[in-house]
């Protein structure tokens, strides 16, 4: 091989290996974009989810079958956005490109080499080998950004589906307000007002004493006692 050839061989190389790092580079980015919006996913569904809890416990009696089926269509896409959204943050081995340990052993084959052409052939091995690591990197990562894309989609889709619901059912009460069955804050005390009543009677009853009872009918019975008593010592003889 003359020397052109192998320079010519060896740019070609490099290039590719330049072309390699910079598909590595975007390859990653889309890895950390996914990740990030489905920490957002995440974020926003588990707070809507949150809040369709406290909705769904102030709910005093059965709603009607309409509300029913937006409520529970609202509540498992709430929870599959968030489950699929956690899937897509789930941590997958990949490849990596070609560590410093790994091409020290070429590296220093190719600077003990003391001719041209022997260095040449060792440049050769150590450029494809540092680009078939780099195509295996890319490869597994493209693959992995690949499967966080597509669950970080689904869980949008599955969060839009909730929103739209949400605002069907939003619509719906607008014009039937009897659909849900919300407790009312003065309940409480509406269930209150009857036990106040009855105290409230129970003290204007008047409470009788045991003693003053028997003075009253002590002075009630003392005149006819005396008046008998009187008679008979008018009757008695001297």
């Amino acid at each position: 091989m003359s020397t052109d050839i192998s320079d010519l061989h060896q740019t070609a190389r490099r290039s590719a290996i330049e072309r390699a790092e910079k598909e590595y580079k975007v390859q990653c980015d889309v890895f950390d974009t996914a990740d990030r919006k489905a920490q957002a996913t995440t974020t926003i569904a588990g707070a809507l989810l949150a809040a369709d809890l406290g909705f769904v416990s102030k709910l005093s009696e059965t709603p009607s079958l309409v509300a029913q089926v937006i409520l529970v269509v609202i509540t498992l896409a709430l929870g599959c956005s968030v489950l699929m959204a956690l899937c897509a943050m789930y941590a997958r081995d990949s490849e990596l490109p070609a560590s410093g340990a790994e091409t020290e052993s070429k590296y220093k084959s190719l600077i003990a080499q003391t001719t041209s052409d022997n260095f040449s052939k060792a440049e050769i091995e150590l450029l494809d080998f540092l680009l078939e690591k780099l195509q295996q990197a890319n490869a597994s990562v493209g693959v992995v950004s690949s499967k966080k894309a597509d669950w970080v989609h689904r869980a949008q889709k599955a969060l839009i589906a909730a929103a739209f619901a949400t605002i069907v059912l939003t619509l719906a009460l607008t014009f039937y307000p009897n659909l849900l069955a919300l407790k009312s804050g003065s309940e409480p005390a509406v269930a209150l007002a009857p036990a106040e009543a009855s105290n409230v009677d129970q003290l204007k009853r008047p409470r009788l004493d045991p003693s003053s009872s028997a003075s009253i009918a002590y002075s009630a019975e003392t005149p006819a006692e005396v008046k008998s008593a009187s008679s008979s010592l008018a009757t008695a003889p001297h």
